[in-house]
């Protein structure tokens, strides 16, 4: 990757890994992040996919702190909290539409494929972070 790159920007494109990196550590929002990557000229797909990349150097080399694995199973404890209501409450309207004939479908089935998406999403990162 830095294969042609000058000392110059070597040594730029390290601070900026680094700071991006002390960034995560900090348990800073993604979006803040990508968005000032943006903000300095990146492509968004490309400030993604670098904030991809620490994050996963970092979980690779680096034993985070619990307090910051607590905080992300936290997080994706809420994601699946929020596809059991889904689910919850597509299966309440799946059931009243058995009751009334005249009821439409795709509001259940939107919320219990909504519901699983974020349950199932959620699910195997609570897994990884929960320790």
């Amino acid at each position: 990757m830095n294969e042609g790159l000058t000392t110059n920007e070597q040594e730029a494109l390290e601070k900026l890994y680094k700071s991006v990196a002390h960034r995560i550590v900090q348990d800073e929002d993604r979006g803040n992040i990508v968005a000032d990557l943006v903000k300095q000229g990146w492509s968004e797909e490309s400030a993604v996919e670098l904030v991809d990349n620490v994050e996963e150097t970092i979980e690779e080399y680096e034993e985070p702190p619990k307090k910051w694995r607590q905080t992300k199973a936290r997080r994706y404890m809420w994601g699946m909290f929020v596809g059991l209501l889904f689910l919850i409450a597509g299966i309440g309207f799946l059931v009243l539409g058995f009751v009334a004939p005249e009821y439409e479908y795709i509001l259940p089935i939107g919320l219990l494929v909504t519901g699983a998406l974020f349950f199932f999403g959620a699910f195997p990162k609570w897994l990884k972070y929960r320790k």
